[in-house]
């Protein structure tokens, strides 16, 4: 019987982190898709011209259990017009604009200086959501590759 008991109690804790693991991998997929799907829809959008109307990185700090963390963030602000109606955002891309260095954020913001002239993709059914740059990003196909991989990896682990 208490065999029993020591055996029940392992496959619950399996199943347990079983399901984790689906939940993280599931999570890393969807993000990775939602990205590439925006990405690909956007490849119909039609363009407006736009200008910069700001430039700059902005450092993220967040303290943790005795440890600092920092992210920089390319916060690039522009104006574009549709069919007569003005418009703004900061949508550079797809994904979060957050780097590690601040070295990649400011290679981001310098591509975008202020008072640059853009060609500005835009939603035509939506036209306040728009972006700059519209290609499929290393970060967007990691994420779908990397929730598959981890997942086959992890059933091998959990279920083998």
């Amino acid at each position: 019987m208490r065999f029993g008991l020591v055996e029940a109690n392992h496959m619950i804790r399996r199943l347990l982190a079983l399901l984790v693991t689906l939940a993280i991998c599931g999570t890393m997929v969807w993000f990775g898709w939602t990205g590439f799907s925006k990405s690909k829809a956007s490849e119909n959008w039609p363009t407006a011209p736009g200008v910069i109307s700001s430039s700059r990185v902005v450092e993220h700090t967040k303290r943790s259990s005795g440890t600092t963390n920092k992210k920089f963030e390319a916060k690039i602000h522009y104006r574009y017009e549709v069919n007569g109606q003005s418009y703004q955002s900061d949508q550079v891309t797809f994904m979060d604009g957050r780097f590690n260095t601040r070295s990649s954020a400011e290679s981001l913001a310098n591509q975008f200086p202020t008072g640059l002239e853009v060609k500005v993709f835009y939603n035509p059914e939506a036209p306040a959501e728009a972006v700059l740059k519209r290609d499929i990003s290393l970060l967007t196909l990691g994420l779908m590759i990397g929730g598959v991989l981890f997942f086959f990896i992890m059933l091998k682990v959990f279920v083998i």
